[in-house]
């Protein structure tokens, strides 16, 4: 009846199978349920999309699971991915460990002047995350893109010294400044576009 309801071309270019397979793809996929909920149930949610359910996410983290010894890692990957202005700034190290599991850490970038205005829009608390330093506020108008550098010259730097194989993986969208002085200024020419 739900379906009849908010489908009133079911029967005519639309079949209950269809949507009835729709329904299941949902379920089994997040990136699909919010399409599934908007066009197959007139439901609006506030979400563009789910990459994964809140449960799974949960299971990742570190408040649930022990920290591990990073120096007992055996590979690191950087992943950077660049904003300009209106966006987050993100990079990522993830590490793996002998018996096949992950650890990710990250650091997340935004212009000072968009701080207080991100954090009301989004109704999160941007100045106490700051604060914790789970965000770092860049200088300027734009992402600064000389303190990304310096954070990711540093891990690098780090990982080397604790004897860890490190690769860095970027979205090329704005990327070629810190790539050229990774590469010129940071000797490390382990990177590649993803």
């Amino acid at each position: 009846e739900a379906l009849a309801a908010s489908n009133p071309n079911m029967g005519v270019s639309i079949s209950e199978e269809y949507l009835k397979q729709e329904a299941e793809t949902a379920k089994n996929r997040p990136d699909k349920l919010v399409p599934y909920l908007t066009k197959h149930l007139n439901i609006f949610t506030n979400q563009a999309e789910i990459f994964l359910p809140i449960e799974e996410w949960k299971k990742c983290s570190s408040l649930e699971n022990e920290i591990p010894d990073l120096e007992d890692a055996i590979y690191a990957s950087i992943g950077t991915d660049l904003s300009v202005s209106d966006d987050w700034t993100s990079v990522s190290t993830t590490y793996l460990f002998a018996d096949n599991t992950f650890y990710t850490t990250t650091k997340l970038f935004i212009p000072e002047p968009n701080m207080r205005a991100r954090g009301k829009e989004l109704k999160i608390p941007l100045d106490a995350w700051v604060n914790e330093k789970y965000v770092t506020v860049t200088k300027g108008s734009t992402i600064n893109q000389g303190q990304v550098y310096e954070y990711i010259a540093s891990e690098v730097e780090r990982l080397n010294e604790m004897g860890i194989d490190v690769t860095h993986g970027y979205d090329p969208y704005k990327a070629k400044w810190i790539v050229a002085h990774l590469e010129n200024e940071g000797n490390f020419d382990n990177n590649e576009a993803i």
